[in-house]
């Protein structure tokens, strides 16, 4: 749309950094009307303005970023490419010797790997863009706040225009809607420690052309572990401090310990138990991050760059919801199982900043995008299908998980029988020169219905996409193991190892 009246359109070169507020709306100004508002540009948003592609409904898209979303632009997928790259390296030097000459030497040029990954961040805010006025949509760049229960302004910056967009609207244009979507994602969680103004955050973490020698990893999860092992094989010195007792907690802890051990043999030192609590600038322009273990030692660690992995929250204080009514908490949007606000009949969230606990995964995006284009398209909100989602720590060696841990099972009295294995010595594993891998599987003690399923290992990432469609389906091991599987391959080798002691 060109002319006085067009919307306040993103433009597609906008820098993936914080758009800034402009001034409040104007009075005079009258509101821009659409029958659904989506505040966010990330997998959920982005399936429900796609399905509502042809609906006849018009669509206002916001987002106060460059759109796409984090995973596309400042998580999962920049953040693979650089673990591709250090899965690479560390093939080639545990290989050295036995598969290949000369493996040891290989080493990771981290500004030549930079400037790969933009090549897959930089075309995604112009196709999404596409993508969205395709399906009908209006985007507008700019911090969505709520003014009232059908009203929102967009803060708008006066940023680089698209060149097909030559007209701009005045700041603070005000929309009015009859159903919102809330679809911002989520941040890095506050710190609250002093100096945590020189904390580099993933986004920035992602964004560096180059990174220093020494670093300290906040944060002991899986984005704190995948940048720990991204870090160690571009030969960097990492310290990860964790105030749990042992690293990535959400999943098996016998496989995370040896995970952890794998990861201490590449020079990670790792620091559990302990609490960050400052960060003091050197006087020659270094670091020294301090701690506090549980027992009371207080622990000074020289870095020269601290990077927040100690987990995010929902991005949804600076909305304003109370200005429409919609309940909200550290959790995210109040919402029933179905992603409907417990407060406004006609607001939904979906994502990260979907406060019903589920895990912060784009599958999940975009099953919660899929339920909530669901209720805009018939009226009948229903609950998403998350079950069963399968999720994986892009270390080398992999680790990764769908359904049921030991602990899980054990806190709901779900009962189950325990088989588990380590596959280090198997002929698949050898073949990878990789000694670390195993799985850990819950069968129901009866039939034998796959409960949960831990794999460790490379390929792990794919391969328990295999036990997720057996999960789906109600299927066991023996009938995973009575199809015929490529061998050798890794699923031949876990398949058969894992039926056999079923």
């Amino acid at each position: 749309m060109q002319g006085p009246h067009a919307p306040l359109l993103a433009s597609a070169s906008a820098s993936a950094a914080d758009m800034p507020a402009a001034s409040a709306p104007s009075p005079s100004a009258a509101p821009r009307a659409y029958d659904v508002a989506v505040i966010g540009s990330g997998p959920a948003a982005g399936t429900v303005v796609s399905g509502l592609k042809g609906s006849g409904k018009t669509v206002a898209a916001i987002d106060r970023r460059a759109f796409g979303g984090t995973c596309a632009l400042r998580g999962c997928n920049p953040k693979k490419v650089l673990l591709n790259a250090a899965k690479a390296v560390d093939f080639a030097r545990r290989a050295d010797g036995l598969l290949v000459n000369g493996g040891a030497g290989v080493g990771l040029d981290w500004p030549r790997l930079h400037a790969f990954q933009e090549s897959f961040t930089e075309p995604v805010p112009p196709s999404r863009l596409e993508q969205f006025r395709d399906a009908g949509a209006d985007c507008f760049a700019g911090a969505a706040r709520f003014t009232g229960p059908d009203t929102l302004v967009v803060e708008s910056y006066p940023g680089p225009a698209d060149p097909d967009d030559r007209d701009w609207e005045e700041p603070g244009v005000t929309l009015r809607f009859n159903q919102a979507v809330i679809a911002v994602g989520s941040q890095p969680a506050p710190l609250n420690v002093p100096g945590e103004e020189f904390v580099i955050r993933s986004d920035d973490f992602l964004a560096a052309a180059d990174l220093p020698g020494r670093v300290v990893i906040v944060g002991g999860g899986y984005i704190g572990l995948e940048f720990a092992h991204a870090l160690l094989r571009a030969d960097r010195e990492v310290t990860i401090v964790e105030t749990g007792q042992h690293l990535l907690s959400p999943f098996d802890a016998q496989l995370s310990e040896r995970l952890a051990d794998r990861t201490r043999a590449l020079g990670a030192r790792f620091e559990c138990r302990a609490k960050l609590t400052g960060i003091e600038r050197a006087a020659d322009g270094s670091f020294v991050a301090t701690a506090e273990r549980e027992d009371g030692k207080a622990l000074r660690i020289p870095c020269d760059m601290v990077v927040h992995g100690a987990g995010r929250v929902p991005a949804v204080a600076d909305l304003d919801c109370d200005a429409a009514g919609i309940d909200w908490d550290e959790r995210g949007i109040a919402v029933d199982d179905r992603l409907l606000s417990r407060s406004h009949p006609r607001a939904f969230a979906a994502g990260d900043c979907a406060g019903l606990g589920h895990p912060m995964l784009t599958p999940v995006a975009e099953a919660h995008g899929e339920a909530v284009l669901r209720a805009l398209l018939t009226g009948e909100p229903t609950a998403p299908d998350v079950e069963a989602l399968p999720s994986a720590v892009f270390t080398e060696p992999e680790m990764a998980a769908v359904g049921l841990t030991v602990e899980q099972a054990e806190d709901r009295g779900v009962p189950f029988r325990l088989i588990e294995e380590d596959l280090g010595t198997k002929g698949a594993l050898r073949k990878l020169c990789e000694p670390c891998a195993g799985y850990r599987m819950l069968l129901e003690p009866n039939g034998g219905t796959l409960l949960g399923v831990h794999l460790l290992g490379p390929g792990a990432a794919e391969l328990i996409n295999l036990f997720a469609v057996a999960m789906r389906h109600g299927l066991t091991l023996r009938d995973l193991a009575a199809v015929p599987l490529v061998y050798p391959s890794l699923a031949a080798e876990f398949v058969k190892d894992a039926a056999e002691k079923a």
